[in-house]
Formats: structure tokens, C-alpha cells, sequence
């Protein structure tokens, strides 16, 4: 009876496959406590051979292993009927967002990174096990739905035209989030959505999802029809801008570089090609980011929010441009110690002279600014900066990145009160440290952020200078748990002068060791900040 009650109480059984014993007694110790029945295996090969004993709900697998990778395994998984639906999960210490992208695109349906700890864990299972019973569920409710990394967006309008469906294609993130709807009658693409998009704009940034999931649901369509080209036009249409989009991936690989305007003569072939009605409106969308100083990346994350245009648009604009030398790469200074393609002069004027403004009226209250890749606000109070969010960043260190950005609105909404004080310094001096903070952020975006961090522990327990100051200890402890120096300054509760400064000082003292990385995927987009 009792032995009844605790099947009763199971979770789902669990595969897990790893070499190192270690991670393999850690996991099966945290899952079997979580209520999971856990298998434990320490090579693929041997997990294969017992696969139909075990028969488990959701499988995880290191990458790296000897007889049989993460990789192979997770395929010989794919290719037999009866394994190819289990919810498969990677585990790797490798970060890089390649890798990442490798096992999505295979179909893998999460990715852990180590380190990790036992909620990252669970709250990954649960989130992978909650969308494989929602597609089981949705085999009897969606007419057909799937991954997009085995199926493209092209195949799944040519099967909708095939069969004259009507209804909605709900196109979905490997998070389970919403990224766009495509609407059908009788098989013809009707209208999108995609964020702030609408219509042809929105399609064309579907189209260049190759990452996620998608669910198809026969059903009345009642949204407004704005997409009045056929299927095929619209597809070749669309396949020509994600071609161009990559084509200037592959011309500039770092997208964090300054573009500048050598001349404002248009050839009218751009223009025709960037659309009829829209393209003189998307053109000078795109000169006026480039003169607000915002870096490619910036400009392709973010011009969604600027005008109705899609980011493969964007892209394929900025390709024509480039080629017939409108707009150049800023070009770097070599008598400059700092970056001259991402050099900016300091915290944007038309900023400051804001902030001036609110300090000279003591105006109370939030500054919002819209339409930049990250969502972001400075608080006054009495016209002094006493707070700063930047997404998930507080305090002056979201300060300092929101003066390391460019462009966008600012919109202020007048409060009686601000609650949080974390900032005490003068503008002049907020202004000044920014100006620093920026050219070093710049810095590193460009050639730094990918590097890897390597602790020497043998020299950090001979560096007593280390236990003497707190924040160089605690910038340590950082380094110990995370092997990227990006993701170092994104845990540091410091900013990120100050961060780099406390790496830099310890790389010199061969405490740490600061090496290059190759920057793979670099260039792959953000998503969407909706």
C-alpha cells in the first residue's frame, strides 16, 4: 500500500546520462528528492541498450562523453519511432551560444549550461515536461504543430495552402513564449503579428525564426486582411531578406560597431527595393539610428520600435546601403586608447542636457526611455539621480549602461515621491564616471566580452592582498563560478568599470587569467523586447 502511495506521488521517471560520476550522483540525489524516479547511466551507449526497460518521461545528457556524444546519442533517440517524442534536455559546460543553438536546432527541447544549481534544475524539467503534456494535448486540438528546427516556416505555409486550411499558426520560443501569429484563409496568408508588426513586416520576421516551435489551429479567422500578395510572392520575397539579413552577418561578423553617413544621396534603387510606399520612410529610419550613434546590433534589435519594419528589412536596407558606400563602419583611432569604432564622446548631449534640466527645475519623478533593445528609467528626486533600472540591473550600474546606449524617447512621468535611493553622487560626477563606464562598455562589447576567465587557484590562496579588500574577494568568488567574463560583469552587483578593473588587476597578478574565446554566434539576434 505504502509502496502504491509513493509511485502515486512520482513526478515522471527520469533518464539521465553523464560520465562524470559526480554530476550523475548529484542529479539523480536532487531528483530523486524532487520525487523524480531517476535511471542513471554513464555513456549513451549503454542508455540505448536499456532503453526500452526504462522507458523514461524525459531524458538528460551531457554533451561531452566518450563511446557516444550527447549529440549522437540525442540522433539514434530521433531516429527510432518509439524514443523520437521523449522531451530531451542537454547538459554541458560549454556556454557558448553555438553549442546552444546546435542542440536546439537538432530538436533538443532545453539546454542547461554548468554551473547550475537544484532550482535552475527543477524549474527546467518542469518547464520542458509542461510543454510536452501541452503537445500532447494539442495532437487532439492543433491540427498539426511541431519544432522549427526540423520544420521551416516555407514548408509549413505550403502544407497550409496545400490543404486550403483556415485558421492561425501560432509561431512560439523554445521558452514556451509567444513570438507571432500568421492568419490563413482557405490556405492564402491573410494578415501577422509579430510584437509591434503587422501584416508583411510581421511575416518576414517569422520568417526568420529558425529556433522554437509551432501549432497550427483550424479555426473562423476574423482579424483584418492586410496581406494582399500570394503565398509564393510572399515567400520568395521574404527567403530573399533573412538571405540578405545573413549575407550581412557573414560581411560583419561584430555587430557592436558604429556605422557612420558618408553622404545622403539615395540611389532611388534603394529606396524601390526597401518598398513602393514604405522605403524612403524605412531609409531615413535607419540614417536617423545611425546618427543617434547606435551600433548595428542596437539598430537591428531595436528599429521595430521605431517604424513598422521588420529586422530582416532592416538588414537587407543596411546591406544595399553599405554596398553603394552610403553608410561606412566607423573607421578606428589609431591615436586613440580607446576603441575607435565604438568611441563615443561620452554620455549622449541631448540626454544630458535633459537631466540638466530636471536638476535645474528639482523636477520629481521617472524618465523612461523607449524604443532602445532594453527596458530602462533613471528616477529623480528634487532633479538629482537617485535611482536607475536597466532590465534586471539597479543602482548606478544601470545608470552607466543606460549612458552607454544610444537613441530612442524619453518620456517623463511626474511623481510626488521616489521611493529608492541608491545613488548619491552629483550629475557632474554621474556624468563623468559614465563617460569612463561607457568607453570601457563599448570596449568590451567589441573585444573583450567573449573572452574566458581562468582562476589559478594555487595563486588566489597565495594572494593575501585578495582577503584584505572585500570587492576584489567577492569578484573572485565570480570568476570561480562562471568561465566567461561577460557573464562575470552580468552577476556583479559592482558596475562594470569597476568589475573589469578588479579582473584586470588580478589578471596581471596571474590570479586569473584572461584569454580569448572565439565570439561564435555573435551576431545572433536578441530577441524581441515584447
Amino acid at each position: 500500500m505504502n509502496d502504491l502511495l509513493d509511485r502515486k506521488k512520482m513526478k515522471g521517471k527520469v533518464l539521465i546520462v553523464d560520465d562524470d560520476s559526480i554530476v550523475g550522483g548529484l542529479l539523480e540525489t536532487w531528483l530523486s528528492d524532487a520525487n523524480f524516479q531517476v535511471e542513471y547511466f554513464n555513456n549513451g551507449q549503454a542508455a540505448l541498450d536499456r532503453m526500452d526497460q526504462i522507458d523514461p518521461d524525459i531524458i538528460i545528457s551531457d554533451v561531452v562523453m566518450p563511446v557516444m556524444d550527447g549529440y549522437e546519442f540525442h540522433q539514434q533517440l530521433r531516429h527510432s519511432p518509439e524514443t523520437a517524442g521523449i522531451p530531451f534536455v542537454f547538459l554541458s559546460s560549454q556556454s557558448e551560444l553555438s553549442d546552444q543553438l546546435r542542440g536546439l536546432r537538432m530538436g533538443a527541447d532545453d539546454y542547461l549550461c554548468k554551473p547550475f544549481d537544484k532550482e535552475d534544475l527543477l524549474k527546467c524539467l518542469e518547464r520542458v515536461m509542461e510543454r510536452a503534456a501541452k503537445a500532447r494535448s494539442f495532437h487532439s486540438q492543433a491540427d498539426f504543430s511541431g519544432n522549427l528546427a526540423q520544420t521551416k516556416l516555407n514548408d509549413i505555409i505550403q502544407i497550409t495552402e496545400m490543404n486550403s486550411k483556415s485558421g492561425e499558426l501560432l509561431i512560439k520560443s523554445t521558452k514556451d513564449q509567444k513570438i507571432g501569429r500568421i492568419f490563413f484563409t482557405d490556405g492564402r496568408v491573410i494578415n501577422a503579428q509579430m510584437g509591434p508588426l503587422n501584416g508583411e513586416e510581421a511575416f518576414y520576421g517569422l520568417m526568420d525564426q529558425d529556433v522554437g516551435y509551432f501549432e497550427f489551429y483550424s479555426r473562423s479567422v476574423t482579424v483584418p486582411e492586410q496581406i494582399s500578395a500570394d503565398n509564393m510572392a510572399l515567400l520568395l520575397k521574404g527567403s530573399r531578406l533573412v538571405d540578405e539579413s545573413g549575407n550581412l552577418t557573414r560581411k560583419m561578423p561584430n555587430p557592436d560597431v558604429l556605422l557612420c553617413v558618408r553622404n545622403r544621396q539615395i540611389p532611388p534603387s534603394i529606396v524601390q527595393r526597401a518598398g513602393k510606399a514604405e522605403g524612403l520612410n524605412f531609409v531615413n529610419s535607419i540614417l536617423s539610428m545611425i546618427d543617434e550613434e547606435q551600433t548595428l546590433r542596437e539598430i537591428l534589435d531595436c528599429v521595430h520600435l521605431r517604424s513598422d519594419m521588420s529586422r530582416p528589412r532592416a538588414a537587407s536596407i543596411l546591406a544595399d546601403l553599405i554596398s553603394a558606400e552610403v553608410v561606412a563602419i566607423q573607421e578606428e583611432d589609431p591615436e586613440s586608447d580607446t576603441i575607435g569604432s565604438l568611441a563615443r564622446p561620452g554620455v549622449e548631449k541631448r540626454l544630458v542636457r535633459l537631466l540638466k534640466d530636471f536638476e535645474d527645475h528639482k523636477m520629481t519623478g521617472l524618465l523612461e526611455l523607449r524604443g532602445r533593445q532594453t527596458k530602462s528609467a533613471i528616477y529623480l528626486d528634487e532633479g538629482r539621480i537617485v535611482h536607475a533600472a536597466h532590465g534586471k540591473v539597479k543602482a548606478k550600474k544601470a545608470l552607466f549602461r543606460i549612458f552607454s546606449e544610444r537613441g530612442g524617447s524619453f518620456e517623463f512621468q511626474p511623481q510626488p515621491e521616489v521611493p529608492n535611493h541608491t545613488i548619491r553622487e552629483s550629475l557632474d560626477r554621474l556624468i563623468e564616471e559614465g563617460r569612463k563606464e561607457a568607453q570601457v562598455f563599448r570596449k568590451l562589447k567589441k573585444d573583450l566580452l567573449y573572452n574566458g576567465v581562468t582562476v589559478n587557484t594555487q595563486k588566489s590562496k597565495e594572494a593575501s592582498i585578495i582577503r584584505n579588500i572585500p570587492n576584489m574577494e567577492y569578484i573572485l568568488s565570480l570568476a570561480e563560478q562562471y568561465g566567461r567574463l561577460r557573464e562575470i560583469i552580468d552577476a556583479s552587483r559592482l558596475t562594470d568599470l569597476q568589475t573589469y578593473n578588479y579582473l584586470s588587476y588580478m589578471d596581471k597578478m596571474g590570479v586569473v587569467t584572461i584569454a580569448p574565446r572565439e565570439p561564435a554566434e555573435s551576431f545572433q539576434r536578441t530577441s524581441y523586447p515584447f
